[in-house]
């Protein structure tokens, strides 16, 4: 069974330069920009022998950040980083937040 926990930390990380990564949101964002991720799902369906026959991955990052701009210039990346993994963007939205501009988004993993 793949966990995708550390991979998806190393593309988070590998982004943009100065984005820190959370594997959950903080209290408080001290420090924007960041981004928060946490998996969905990673849900297994077996053949008739008990072997993983495909695995359903579902990955939530949300992107935080003090500019509408900043926020989309990360997404545009993270899009990219994740696609080139194996993982697609499945839905974005922008969500309001009082302080922050704030991007959620879903992957799914193909492999």
């Amino acid at each position: 069974m793949y966990i995708p926990n550390k991979d998806v930390y190393e593309i988070l990380k590998s982004v943009k330069t100065g984005v820190s990564v959370y594997p959950n949101r903080p209290e408080v964002i001290e420090n924007p920009p960041c981004m928060t991720y946490f998996v969905e799902n990673n849900g297994i369906e077996l053949d008739l022998s008990k072997e993983i026959a495909y695995q359903d991955i579902d990955i939530v990052v949300d992107i935080w950040a003090e500019t509408k701009l900043e926020a989309t210039e990360i997404l545009d990346l993270l899009e990219g980083d994740m696609r080139e993994n194996n993982f697609m963007l499945d839905f974005s939205s922008e969500v309001d937040d009082e302080n922050l501009k704030h991007i959620t988004t879903r992957f799914n993993f193909i492999g």
